[in-house]
């Protein structure tokens, strides 16, 4: 992207802030809001981030299995809770260091209060499992759940 990178441009601008603690950054823009936290993902970084705008929050997960408890921190109150669903909930021990069960889905949603969760990250190991996923996610969280598709709309 060096074309589009450059000392030049003036489409955007990449500054790389490290994120190293256990704490929420903010990063205020003219129309909106980010906010920031490292997640666990095993020995990989990886960021959970909240966009609020207009009054809404939409909190998207980083892969994580939510050990550290950060995506739950972020995700309190949310409007709209994106979680990634890359594996079902009886899966390999390595795959549950990097990644969220139904279940953890579930009890992050359920204890942030958030108001509606969409499941993206939908791959062949997770398709199959979906009705289990979703009866699984429904036990403890009572709100609305969404299984993503490429180019929907969810209104908030």
């Amino acid at each position: 992207m060096s074309d589009v990178l450059s000392p030049q441009s003036d489409s955007f601008q990449i500054i790389p802030i490290e994120i190293n603690t256990n704490k929420i950054i903010q990063k205020e823009y003219p129309s909106f809001t980010l906010e920031l936290i490292n997640t666990h993902h095993g020995y990989v970084p990886a960021l959970d981030l909240a966009i609020l705008v207009d009054g809404k929050k939409i909190v998207i997960s980083g892969d994580t299995n939510d050990r550290d408890k950060h995506l739950e921190l972020l995700a309190k109150n949310a409007d709209l809770f994106i979680a990634h669903h890359a594996v079902p909930e009886h899966t390999n021990k390595f795959a549950k260091k990097l990644h969220m069960t139904p279940s953890i889905i579930a009890n992050v949603a359920q204890s942030a209060k958030v108001k509606k969760v969409v499941l993206t990250h939908r791959m062949n190991r997770t398709l199959v499992h979906e009705k289990e996923s979703l009866q699984i996610i429904q036990r403890v969280y009572k709100g609305e759940v969404i299984l993503a598709e490429d180019r929907m709309k969810v209104e908030l």
